[in-house]
Order: structure tokens, then C-alpha cells, then sequence
């Protein structure tokens, strides 16, 4: 009596449901599932708590970092970013375009987020846009 056997012997008799019998046997037969959905959604947490820990990390030591040394740590990680992004991108085109690689979005991804933080401490040492929507 073989895997399978007894995974369809324990559907029929109720001990198991029938999503779980076709689960369990497609990993009996070797089967391939796909990943893809937990990789990206792990892959994008990965980025975000990158950042957050890098804007963490200047907000507790912004004292004794200073602001040059923040603000070139922010524009040098963006300009490697937009490199990046703009050496691999494909031309523009009317339709959808085809990402080149997986990194792409996700060093993209990351430059959009080093510009939100980059604006967040500009408006949070400096006041620079406090006035922008009195009109």
C-alpha cells in the first residue's frame, strides 16, 4: 500500500477533507507549487524595514550625526537607486512594460522610499514645506 493509497483511503472514510487529501497528495507526487506571492511580500517588508530602521536609526543619533552627514546619506543611497533604475530600464512606451528583473521593482521600490524619508527629515529639521499650502 503506497502513499497515495492510504491518503485516498482516509478521504473516503472521512478522516481527512478533500482539500486537505489533494493537498497532501500533490506533495506526495513531487508537484511544484510557487512561491512567488511569500517571496515578494517578504522581499517588500525587507525594504520597508530597511528604511524604517535607517530613519530610526537618524532620528535617535541625528544629534551627533549632523544634518550634512544625513542628507548625503540619503542623496547618495537615492543616486544609486535612480542609477540603478534608469541604467536597466526599458524605453517608454504608450502600453505595459515588462520589468526587467526582479530587482528592478525592488530597488525602485527602495529609492522611493529613501526620497519619502529624505523629505520627511528635510520637513522635520528645517520646516522647509511648513508654509507651502498657506495659500
Amino acid at each position: 500500500m503506497t502513499t497515495l493509497d492510504r491518503l485516498r483511503h482516509w478521504n473516503q472514510t472521512g478522516i481527512i477533507a478533500d482539500l486537505q487529501y489533494q493537498t497532501l497528495a500533490a506533495l506526495v507526487r513531487k508537484e511544484r507549487f510557487s512561491l512567488f506571492l511569500e517571496l515578494n511580500a517578504f522581499l517588500y517588508i525587507g525594504v520597508l524595514s530597511f528604511v524604517g530602521g535607517l530613519g530610526a536609526t537618524f532620528q535617535t543619533y541625528f544629534a551627533n550625526l549632523g544634518d550634512p552627514f544625513i542628507l548625503a546619506t540619503f542623496s547618495l543611497l537615492l543616486a544609486g537607486c535612480l542609477s540603478y533604475c534608469f541604467s536597466r530600464a526599458s524605453p517608454y512606451s504608450h502600453g505595459e512594460v515588462e520589468s526587467p528583473n526582479l530587482a528592478f521593482d525592488y530597488v525602485l521600490y527602495l529609492g522611493c522610499l529613501i526620497l519619502s524619508a529624505e523629505l520627511a527629515y528635510i520637513e522635520f529639521r528645517f520646516e522647509l514645506f511648513r508654509g507651502a499650502w498657506d495659500y
